[in-house]
């Protein structure tokens, strides 16, 4: 998966995921804890 940030008609920067399957998960909230 790729995606851009664009700031005035611009690319300024580029996201890439190698494996976004990996990320299938992160659409439920996680407990975090120490």
């Amino acid at each position: 998966a790729v995606s851009f940030l664009v700031e005035n008609g611009r690319i300024t920067r580029i996201y890439a995921v190698r494996n976004p399957e990996k990320l299938a998960r992160l659409d439920q909230p996680a407990e975090l804890t120490r």
